[in-house]
């Protein structure tokens, strides 16, 4: 290319007057790429020519933009030689940047910016001409972006941009001057128009030119940008928080370097002090009001990611707000389609964890009170989502508030180890289960050595979980935990001899087809349990029950262990062996196998239906099975999914048809007519009925719930009237019973049930305590009121 650049060059030059349009755009693209290969050669042989082809583009309105971009690759490969025609270049640049009908040229702007990277302090006088006209244009990206490039190149430039740039954002915002009188500023045009689209452009690029003015900057957020907190549209507000967040952080710097300062000094610092307290408490009213929950958690995101903010969070009043944050509404109930890392409750607990250092004897004891809130979810709670949404919520609060923890690892473990055994076999639930196990590792990681007593309960439930094949989810956190377990009471080697199939399968789980996720976590933790003797494990090995001792055949792939025929009680399967429906009852027999399969659980629904198909075949002959097949049928509905509870409930209307008055006698509670004593008995007894509550509030939420979930209200009534005798006794539990009746009046029943709902609310909220559970019932309250 060099022995031939001048045939190149000239080759190119020939085209520069060509008819076609296309053509001529290529030909001035081409020049900056042939002035930079022979920088010297281009600029002897070629530069005026070339030079005054790009100045006679610029005068052409449909091409000009080729022109401006040419130009400023040009100024880039030549650096300084294009001095000479600064002149001429900013008069076509002011011309573009502010024509007189036409849209300005960001191409233009675009142009600005590399000449002035190219030719640094000597395009100083000319791009000072050019700040009106460029501010003229309106706030945008590409303003942004050029005059960055200007800042950096020019830095004499900078303070002058800064305050222009700072005077343009408050007339997009408020339409008036932010700082003192000053030079007047042209127009912007189209800006304030355009203000919730601009109130992005905060949180980006410009704030690269504003933060280091913090006092400047805080005055501005105060008068410019918190009003936008209360803007009718959700992506502006969460815009707008955003950006104060970054002020305010960016704050916390320089109030530290004037913390030891004169006197003079900290009265300034005095200020802006109280300035960022004003900001504080204005995002966190919006982090707890706001009814947005993107705008929520992107506050309390901005707050959990930067330390500079505890000093003011650990306020009396901003604590309030933060513990006020830890019931927040649910993120997925309400957005089920956003997928994050943490939801707003995760973050307050997290925040709240941190703040537990600067102020404890303020934090721990609302700390203290959200933990047994979250223990008697897991404990009592009816609803699955919530349990392990507890399980979830208690793990991030043992990672992140440890001396917290440590007095109440016993009943903590106590309730995780509850639901664990509740969780196996055919009543496993692999979410609470997995949400489980993650605590039980965080629990261990944080008790460490204290967890050892504990180890003989924990392993058998952690090896059940890894020998259950039909969740890989679950399995690699049982894998997680084991590690985290062993790693913490220093528990090595001794598990093999234990649990003699432990090491040979999670030896099966490196050979297998699992994702490579889970096969890390297997080899972290054969690193941490330590090598076993050879001849130990073989010993081991021989202890297990079968031939050769294989660990396949005593755990297989599904974990769980299916009865043989002969196991199965005889009394189910009536005369089994002679009776002319034996091939129904080997039907059944298979069928009933896999309904009890948790890990068979996508057929559930066509083994029902053959089910029903064989009972109304054999008619009243399948009535001696019907008391046997029943328990597990409603076993099913109460774990199952909601299409599959209205398929088998549909399904169970036909079975009543078959056998019609030979039904069981399965009859609804009288509970409910002995409601009446029991309002009688609170009455008289007063305060000393409130330790009887643990045991009669749980039955009412499942009555509660129940009548949801199967849109039968019948007995909702008599249950609130109840609640409303129960009053101020229930002090205690409102955290357990307050999700129930907001569930009430957010369901789709008749407009009496969602009224009754919020009337014995408003009787109930004199009498208990509902502050820590605000944020959540104004946001429910809101979305009835918006209908």
């Amino acid at each position: 290319m060099m022995s031939r650049y001048k045939e190149v060059a000239e080759i190119v030059l020939r085209y520069l007057e060509h008819r076609d349009r296309l053509v001529r755009l290529s030909i001035t693209s081409l020049l900056p790429r042939i002035a930079h290969f022979l920088r010297d050669r281009f600029v002897s042989n070629y530069l005026e020519i070339c030079m005054n082809h790009i100045l006679a583009v610029l005068r052409i309105p449909a091409e000009r933009g080729s022109g401006f971009i040419a130009l400023g690759e040009m100024a880039g490969a030549l650096d300084g030689e294009l001095v000479n025609y600064l002149p001429t270049i900013t008069a076509h640049l002011r011309d573009a940047i502010a024509p007189r009908r036409a849209k300005p040229s960001l191409e233009a702007l675009v142009c600005v910016g590399n000449i002035a990277k190219a030719m640094g302090p000597a395009m100083e006088p000319f791009v000072r001409s050019l700040l009106d006209v460029m501010f003229s244009a309106g706030l945008s990206s590409t303003l942004v972006d050029a005059l960055e490039q200007i800042s950096v190149s020019i830095p004499s430039l900078l303070p002058t941009i800064q305050e222009r740039l700072l005077d343009c954002i408050s007339l997009v915002l408020s339409k008036s001057h932010y700082s003192q009188p000053r030079t007047a500023v042209p127009p912007v045009r189209g800006g304030a128009a355009n203000a919730p689209q601009q109130v992005s452009e905060l949180s980006g690029s410009a704030l690269l030119f504003l933060f280091s003015r913090g006092h400047e900057l805080l005055k501005f957020a105060r008068e410019s940008v918190v009003v936008y907190l209360d803007d009718g549209d959700g992506a502006t507000r969460k815009d707008a928080a955003l950006c104060c967040c970054k002020l305010v952080a960016d704050s916390f710097s320089g109030m530290a370097s004037i913390e030891f300062g004169s006197s003079r000094s900290n009265c300034t610092g005095g200020k802006r002090w109280r300035l960022v307290e004003e900001l504080v408490e204005k995002l966190l009213i919006a982090a707890v009001a706001d009814a947005d929950i993107t705008v929520r958690q992107s506050i309390f995101s901005s707050l959990h990611g930067n330390r500079g903010f505890d000093n003011f969070l650990a306020q009396a009043d901003s604590l309030s707000a933060v513990f006020a944050a830890l019931n927040d509404e649910n993120l997925e109930y309400t957005i089920p389609l956003l997928i994050v890392d943490f939801d707003v409750r995760e973050y307050a607990i997290s925040v709240a964890g941190r703040l537990s250092e600067k102020n404890p004897a303020y934090v721990l004891p609302a700390l203290r009170r959200h933990l047994i809130q979250l223990l008697t979810y897991l404990k009592q709670s009816a609803d699955n989502k919530c349990r392990e949404e507890s399980a979830k919520l208690l793990g991030c609060l043992i990672r992140n508030c440890e001396r917290l923890v440590l007095p109440y690892i016993a009943p903590i473990h106590k309730a995780l180890v509850a639901r664990l055994i509740e969780g196996t076999g055919i009543n496993a639930n692999n979410g609470i289960i997995s949400g489980v196990l993650v605590t039980v590792g965080d629990l261990a990681r944080v008790g460490g050595f204290a967890m050892r007593q504990y180890i003989s309960e924990l392993m058998p439930l952690i090896v059940e979980a890894l020998l259950d094949g039909a969740a890989a989810t679950k399995r690699e956190v049982a894998v997680a935990t084991l590690g985290q377990v062993v790693q913490s009471t220093g528990y090595v080697i001794t598990p093999y001899n234990e649990y003699p199939q432990l090491l040979g399968l999670l030896l099966k789980f490196l050979n297998g087809e699992l994702l490579w996720s889970t096969r890390r976590e297997v080899l972290k933790v054969l690193g941490i349990m330590g090598a076993l003797d050879p001849l130990v494990h073989k010993r081991n090995q021989q202890s297990l029950p079968g031939s050769h001792g294989e660990v396949a055949r005593a755990a297989s792939d599904s974990g769980q262990h299916i009865p043989s025929m002969d196991e199965l009680p005889m009394d189910l399967w009536p005369s089994f062996a002679t009776s002319e429906d034996y091939y129904s009852t080997v039907a059944i027999n298979s069928l009933m196998r896999i309904l009890r399969d948790p890990s068979l659980a996508s057929y559930h629904q066509k083994v029902v239906g053959s089910l029903m198909f064989i009972f109304k075949s054999m008619g009243l002959g399948c009535v001696p099975y019907i008391p046997k097949v029943l328990p597990d049928l409603f076993h099913i509905v109460r774990t199952c999914d909601d299409y599959l509870k209205d398929f088998i409930t549909w399904k169970l209307g036909t079975l009543v048809s078959i056998v019609r008055q030979h039904i069981p006698a399965i009859r609804p509670s009288r509970g409910f007519p002995v409601l009446h004593l029991v309002e009688q008995l609170c009455l008289a007894l007063n305060d000393e009925f409130r330790r009887h509550l643990p045991v009669i509030l749980p039955s009412c939420i499942q009555v509660l719930s129940d009548a949801e979930r199967c849109n039968d209200y019948t007995y909702v009534l008599d249950i609130l009237h109840t609640l409303e005798v129960f009053g101020g006794t229930l002090d205690e539990h409102m955290h357990l019973l307050l999700p129930a009746l907001i569930r009430l009046f957010k369901v789709d029943a008749s407009v009496d049930i969602r009224r009754a709902a919020i009337k014995t609310l408003t009787r109930l909220i004199p009498c208990v305590q509902v502050t820590g559970h605000i944020s959540a019932l104004v946001h429910h309250l809101k979305l009835v009121l918006d209908g």
